[in-house]
């Protein structure tokens, strides 16, 4: 694999991206890396997110990109302000055989996704619960609904992004990952 697209790069897809960039300065599996959200750095992301006062009403993929250059600075990324709304939108950014991260919580994107590419991986944080779908084995995994405020920190977010990680390790592996759900919850009563 030489291309990793990873759409949404807030409180989860922020913080796998760093940890992903620096387990490939290792491992060195993908060359490219494509980052997708159309959001801009508000004060309120700092506290879960990958940013700094710097990146403040900057477009996210602006300051990621400057986070992740300054972790590997010969990793080749290319930015796209852009909210994923069709087939069309994704044509010029990935080829269909590319692996799709996805870490937006807009439903539409996540629907576009699944019928584009060929292997993705969908995260879903919501209220201490972790979902990763890495396939269509059951519908919509990673989708908890709609009209309401989605409630997220920094805890469910690394969470997230460390599961994200495990699965794509395994996919560089040639091992077949499963879906998941997590309730963070449940394990912090537990320990």
């Amino acid at each position: 694999m030489s291309h990793i697209v990873l759409i949404g790069c807030g409180g989860v897809g922020s913080r796998f991206a760093e940890m992903l960039v620096r387990d490939n300065l290792k491992h060195r599996y993908f060359s490219q890396l494509s980052i997708i959200d159309d959001d801009i750095v508000e004060a309120k992301n700092l506290q879960r997110q990958m940013f700094f006062e710097k990146h403040l009403d900057k477009p996210k993929v602006d300051g990621l990109c400057e986070v992740l250059k300054s972790i590997d600075p010969k990793l080749i990324i290319y930015k796209y302000r852009a909210k994923i709304l069709s087939a069309e939108h994704l044509k010029v950014i990935a080829q269909p055989e590319d692996l799709c991260v996805c870490c937006t919580d807009d439903v539409i994107s996540k629907q576009v996704l699944t019928k584009y590419f060929e292997r993705y991986v969908i995260a879903a944080v919501d209220r201490g619960i972790v979902e990763i779908t890495v396939n269509n084995e059951y519908d919509k995994v990673w989708s908890f609904g709609t009209g309401y405020e989605v409630v997220q920190d920094v805890i469910n977010n690394t969470v997230a992004a460390v599961l994200l990680m495990k699965c794509i390790r395994e996919l560089v592996g040639g091992l077949t990952p499963k879906n998941i759900k997590f309730d963070i919850y449940e394990l912090f009563s537990q320990i």
